[in-house]
């Protein structure tokens, strides 16, 4: 992926002359993006970390022909009015060639018209929410970089019908466009087979699952199934062995 922009962003400084591409100098390409190195998703600080260190490593070799990659990722938080912020700070004060790899999918909706009306490239965004891939003729310069969610969520349904189709399934998801995706591909994938019992949607915010792990285990549920980030699964997991529920698919 990483690679992948590179050749972009030299492809794009090419078209026209030194400094007519903001972002654009004889010596540098600057691209910026927003990650949230803290607050509930800092586990996907690692991003925009693992994207400097590769960039430092292709400037270390010389660059892009010639040119030197500036990568500014600034910490939004996972709060979306402060990722529409930073991002307006990205393209009107470093003037930013493009959005790059941000994280977040509400996060990623809330800038795309803003980006798309200035013409600033949104690329390889952190989400795989349907929206990115159904509205692209609306939006030409957001282009997304995970799997599908729903598609994924519908992986997840054909592997249950096939292998466990009598189950009877719980599902915690986050209520976002990232969990209602996943959950409307879950079910998509069981083609009818095996039965969602029991579903509950937790906050970004929430900091304690009790009480959706309670309703969910009262369902009958069989199995579990988390569609939720990382420090939220590890909720999800606890919040049901306090239970005594150890049913995950």
């Amino acid at each position: 992926m990483i690679s992948q922009l590179a050749a972009a962003a030299a492809s794009i400084a090419l078209v026209g002359a030194p400094g007519a591409t903001p972002g654009v100098t004889p010596t540098t390409i600057t691209i910026g993006g927003t990650i949230p190195i803290s607050g509930p998703a800092a586990a996907y600080g690692s991003v925009g970390r693992g994207a400097d260190a590769y960039f430092k490593y292709v400037n270390s070799k010389g660059g892009v022909f010639g040119r030197k990659i500036v990568y500014k990722y600034l910490d939004d938080e996972f709060d979306v009015a402060k990722t529409i912020t930073l991002t307006r700070q990205l393209v009107e004060q470093d003037q930013v060639l493009a959005i790059f790899n941000s994280v977040g999918t509400e996060h990623a909706l809330a800038i795309r018209s803003y980006l798309n009306d200035r013409q600033v490239p949104q690329l390889f965004i952190g989400s795989g929410v349907s929206k990115l891939a159904t509205e692209h003729a609306k939006y030409p310069w957001s282009m997304g970089y995970l799997p599908s969610f729903a598609g994924e969520g519908a992986i997840y349904g054909r592997y249950v019908a096939s292998h466990q189709p009598q189950a009877r399934i719980a599902v915690l998801y986050e209520n976002s466009d990232f969990g209602k995706d996943m959950l409307n591909g879950l079910r998509r994938g069981l083609g009818g087979k095996a039965k969602i019992v029991g579903e509950h949607e937790y906050e970004i915010n929430d900091n304690d699952f009790s009480s959706q792990m309670t309703m969910l285990k009262s369902s009958g549920a069989d199995r579990l199934i988390l569609f939720a980030k990382p420090q939220f699964v590890m909720f999800g997991y606890l919040g049901s062995f306090r239970l005594g529920w150890h049913s995950h698919v």
